[in-house]
């Protein structure tokens, strides 16, 4: 079993966060539902599922990733700015494409339940 842990323990960390992940949106998804206005719900559930599920390399050598926002942060922290400015910058279009998305789901469906 430790064999199969260590050979895998890449894939498995990601699985768990994964899993992780989705319980938390799920949760989120459950908490925002009490929001009225559904731009702002769709808004914070969007951002909510950019925050978590971006990934961006780690190293330069791009061979493990790690959720964007963890990179951002660590290199904030150890004063390092080489993948936290491209991580940053990959949230950031991730961004724009889910607020380009909301904005035509909101324009081009009629049936707002605001």
């Amino acid at each position: 079993m430790d064999d199969f842990v260590n050979l895998y323990q890449y894939h498995l960390a990601w699985l768990i966060y994964f899993l992780s992940g989705g319980v938390f949106s799920i949760a989120w998804w459950r908490l925002t539902s009490g929001v009225k206005n559904a731009g702002w719900r769709d808004l914070v559930r969007g951002m909510a599922l950019v925050f978590i599920f971006t990934p961006w390399y780690v190293s330069e050598a791009q061979e493990h990733a790690a959720p964007a926002i963890v990179v951002v942060v660590m290199d904030l922290f150890l004063g390092s700015t080489d993948n936290g400015l491209s991580s940053a910058i990959c949230l950031l279009s991730v961004t724009a494409i889910m607020l380009v998305w909301l904005l035509g789901k909101r324009l081009f469906v009629r049936n707002h339940d605001d």
